[in-house]
C-alpha cells in the first residue's frame, strides 16, 4: 500500500485535477467524483474504525439517464476507474 501522506497527495492532485470516473480507462463515462476521504491511523480513530484497513474512500455521481447508470443497475459493472500517472523509481535492494 502507499504510504499515507503519498496517497493523500494523489488524492488531492487527482481532485483537483480530474474527478472523473470511467470504465478501466476506456471512455470518458459520465461519473464525477463527489466525496473523497483518505482514511489514515489518524482519521481511524477519529471515525473510531475498528479495522485495520486504510486507504482512500470515492465516491461517484453518475449521470442517471446514461449507459453507465444502466449497466451498473444491472449488475454488469461493480466499480470505476480512475486515470492517474506515475513515476517509476527504482529502489536499491536492502538486502
Amino acid at each position: 500500500m502507499l504510504d499515507p501522506a503519498e496517497l493523500e497527495k494523489a488524492s488531492r492532485r487527482f481532485m483537483a485535477e480530474s474527478r472523473r470516473g470511467d470504465i478501466m480507462h476506456e471512455t470518458d463515462a459520465p461519473a464525477r467524483v463527489f466525496a473523497s476521504l483518505v482514511v489514515d491511523d489518524t482519521i481511524a480513530q477519529v471515525l473510531k474504525v475498528g479495522t485495520k484497513e486504510r486507504g482512500w474512500f470515492v465516491g461517484f455521481e453518475v449521470d442517471t439517464k446514461s449507459d453507465l447508470w444502466r449497466r451498473i443497475k444491472a449488475g454488469e459493472i461493480r466499480e470505476l476507474s480512475i486515470a492517474g500517472d506515475a513515476t517509476k523509481t527504482l529502489l536499491e535492494d536492502a538486502a
